[in-house]
């Protein structure tokens, strides 16, 4: 085969490598959108994974806190943690006085009742955020 004859044949297969090489290109793209996708997804439930633990690791200490709370009846604790009302945490006197006994400071006392609110601040942010899947009820 002549020089001549092999540049006719290499420019003759030319758009089939250009082709080839699209759609190989496009097979990885794929597979990396796949690859990707199932990585977000794994990450992603990972996460709720995670959110969960915490928040059940919370619930157990509220619960061991409310429960050693002074002056309070069972009635009164089973209503706090209720969660029907989170108000009462901050507005209603009996229950504030008998977190500052058992904080028995007033500095702890602030600081678990800022870092509640920011606690329940960003929850709500998480059940209103409509791209992720948490329910008010698992919360």
């Amino acid at each position: 085969m002549s020089g001549v004859e092999c540049a006719g044949l290499a420019l003759a297969v030319l758009p089939l490598a250009i082709e080839a090489a699209k759609s190989y290109k496009s097979g990885v793209d794929t597979i990396r959108d796949v690859l990707s996708s199932s990585r977000r997804d794994n990450e992603l439930e990972d996460f709720y994974h995670e959110l969960w633990m915490e928040m059940f690791l919370l619930d157990r200490q509220l619960r061991d806190v409310v429960h050693a709370l002074p002056f309070l009846t069972e009635d009164r604790k089973a209503s706090l943690l209720s969660g029907e009302n989170l108000s009462q945490w901050t507005i209603e006197s009996d229950v504030i006085e008998a977190l500052q006994v058992y904080f028995n400071s007033e500095t702890d006392y602030h600081a678990f009742m800022v870092i509640m609110g920011k606690i329940v601040q960003l929850l709500a942010q998480l059940i209103k955020d409509s791209t992720n899947h948490v329910d008010q009820k698992e919360m």
